[in-house]
């Protein structure tokens, strides 16, 4: 798992193996750390306090385009929409059977959380 920090909040996030086999599962061009750069919080979500784990699933053809992608796991609108703009925005390595390029269709969570949640609660009590 990787924990990225942009803008005063952190992502975590990791690739659950594929749905579809294949020996090698399809992955971001420039790794995990890609998707880290292409995810922007939505400022309605920040100001709302809106975190949580959007799981969106990919399929990537032989050649590395998606030629799938939803959310099947929800936290909100808006969170839900900023992790398919930024799966959409990469450029995949497709996944591999026996050296061969496959589509394959992987989930990818994405964690989305405030910095300064600890903070806000803080000031709650």
């Amino acid at each position: 798992m990787l924990k990225v920090f942009v803008f005063g909040m952190s992502l975590l996030l990791s690739c659950i193996p594929p749905v579809k086999a294949c020996d090698v599962y399809p992955i971001p061009q420039g790794g995990m750390q890609a998707l880290g750069k292409q995810i922007v919080y939505p400022e309605a979500a920040k100001k709302a306090g809106t975190e949580g784990r959007v799981l969106v699933s990919v399929t990537v053809a032989e050649d590395g385009s998606v030629t799938e992608m939803k959310v099947v796991q929800t936290v909100s609108p808006e969170l839900d929409r900023a992790a398919l703009e930024a799966v959409r925005k990469l450029e995949w390595t497709p996944g591999s059977q026996e050296g061969r390029p496959v589509a394959c269709t992987v989930m990818l969570p994405i964690q989305f959380k405030l910095d300064n949640t600890k903070d806000k609660n803080k000031d709650k009590k």
